[in-house]
């Protein structure tokens, strides 16, 4: 597979915003990483000093905090991983609110009208609505062992790879590569913290690719069926009125041009169990 031309990319589909230009430089990613969460960033910075062969189809790499160095640092009493991945979502998402105007539609279902409002940013993420799939877990599993040290270095892909597929056939598509997977919305939130002209909110596009997060499934009445996966996407309000940056969830089943799941590579030699 050739390498990824974001160029020839627009040319051809137009999808990411003009202001999006790709992953940032590695160092300076993790360098906000580590400030946002008050991550050591030593480990992760020699790591991308000598980065392995870059995978067919990443456009590049993200740095995505460790799960277990956040819970170490934010939240030591928690032992349970679930309730870990949990916690480090609503800490994402509280740092994520802090930068730019987000809603979280998660908690429950928000009606179209108090999207052009101004309604509590409210981050009830709890094991009951979200959940890690197994491949997905299984896969940052291994890269934790591969990697020391605070932050993950990985490369990936913003969506673009798999727009106009539904995310149960994007998945088929990276279950049949082996070692390739979808990660999870707190990966997300690590990659938008850096990268939130992803949704450059001037430009027309904006709306067009909106990234999907399959690594997670959500159950949005917590009742125990988990039917959805995490999105985010921008909702553009009226003229005068702000655009927000928007989490919320569809069925994997859809099939639409402004969906786009998003996408992690292991590293060269290394597979997820089938």
């Amino acid at each position: 597979m050739a390498e990824f031309n974001f160029e020839e990319s627009r040319k051809t589909w137009g999808r990411y915003p003009k202001a999006y230009l790709g992953p940032k430089n590695i160092f300076e990613q993790i360098a906000m990483i580590g400030d946002i969460f008050g991550l050591n960033t030593a480990q992760a910075a020699k790591f991308a000093s000598n980065l392995p062969i870059m995978p067919a189809g990443a456009e590049g790499c993200f740095a995505i905090a460790k799960i277990s160095a956040l819970a170490r640092k934010h939240f030591p009493d928690l032992s349970d991983p679930r309730d870990q991945y949990c916690a480090a979502v609503r800490l994402g998402l509280k740092e994520l609110a802090a930068r730019c105007d987000f809603v979280n539609t998660l908690r429950g279902e928000i009606l179209v009208e108090e999207l052009h409002r101004e309604p509590p940013s409210l981050f009830s993420i709890t094991s009951e609505k979200l959940r890690q799939t197994d491949l997905s877990l299984q896969a940052m599993e291994i890269l934790e062992k591969e990697q020391p040290g605070d932050i993950l270095i990985i490369p990936g892909q913003f969506g673009l790879r798999y727009q106009d597929c539904s995310v149960n056939n994007a998945l088929w598509a990276m279950f049949d590569k082996g070692n390739e997977f979808s990660p999870g919305v707190f990966a997300g939130i690590c990659m938008n913290l850096c990268h939130l002209d992803r949704y450059d909110f001037n430009d027309d596009l904006v709306a067009e690719l909106d990234p999907v997060y399959a690594g997670d499934e959500v159950s949005r009445n917590a009742d125990g069926i988990f039917s959805e996966v995490p999105s985010f996407f921008v909702f553009q309000g009226a003229p005068g009125q702000k655009n927000r940056l928007v989490l919320g969830a569809d069925s994997p089943a859809s099939h639409a041009l402004v969906f786009g799941a998003v996408s992690f590579f292991l590293p060269l030699g290394l597979k997820t169990a089938r």
